[in-house]
């Protein structure tokens, strides 16, 4: 059962690996086309989202296809590196969430995301919830440690910080996180709801808010805060 299981497994990963090899002919194409373009006008023109753009995104989205864009030079063979890039790193991430239960259930965990992802096609490609996904799966994957320190849970307010900045959604995922780690103090250290839900929550929090503040920073600075409530 175990090499029939092995065999599937590495069918499944040399699929992957041939959609991946095809996947960096996609175009342009669905959201990446305006974000993109956006992005462009940004760097060679020095516009501002939301003061000299109109568009719904919010802020890290312009600042992940800013990024993207400086990388990639705007190239769309090079965009589908950055994208198989992205993809590589949560495959990996995946397999270290998913080891734990075992190497083949971490492979096809693995494998199957890579293929899920591809069956996506262009219009699935970067896709502002598959970005956000990188700091997701670190989170998660911080957060299944047995013990969580100070630094841990700082640092998972900042991962979904990050998420959240470009879709505010992304922070529902620090709930469960919290609460589990809140149980945790509460039966291994013998400590009250409140210091345990303190110990947990203020970190977090706080580090949650610098990606939030740093974004309001750079739209006061720009001149954009105003228009972006608006």
């Amino acid at each position: 059962m175990r090499r029939i299981s092995n065999i599937l497994l590495a069918l499944l990963a040399a699929l992957l690996v041939v959609q991946a090899g095809y996947s960096t002919q996609w175009p342009i194409t669905h959201d990446e086309a305006p974000l993109f373009y956006e992005a462009f006008l940004m760097r060679a023109d020095g516009l501002v989202p939301y003061r000299d753009l109109f568009d719904f995104q919010m802020p890290g989205s312009f600042v992940a296809y800013s990024i993207l864009g400086f990388l990639s030079g705007f190239d769309s063979f090079r965009i589908r590196i950055l994208d198989l890039t992205i993809l590589a790193a949560l495959l990996v991430i995946t397999f270290f969430i998913v080891r734990r239960f075992g190497k083949t259930p971490a492979f096809a965990a693995a494998i199957l995301f890579g293929l899920k992802y591809m069956q996506g096609g262009p219009s699935m490609s970067l896709q502002r919830e598959y970005l956000l996904l990188i700091f997701v799966a670190l989170a998660v994957w911080i957060s299944m440690r047995d013990e969580l320190t100070l630094k841990h849970r700082i640092t998972l307010g900042l991962l979904f910080g990050l998420a959240a900045v470009i879709k505010p959604h992304a922070a529902i995922g620090l709930i469960p996180i919290l609460l589990f780690d809140i149980a945790d103090m509460v039966q291994r250290l013998k400590l009250t709801l409140f210091n345990a839900a303190a110990n947990s929550i203020l970190p977090a929090v706080a580090g949650f808010l610098i990606p939030v503040f740093v974004m309001i920073a750079w739209l006061g600075f720009t001149g954009a805060l105003t228009p972006f409530i608006t």
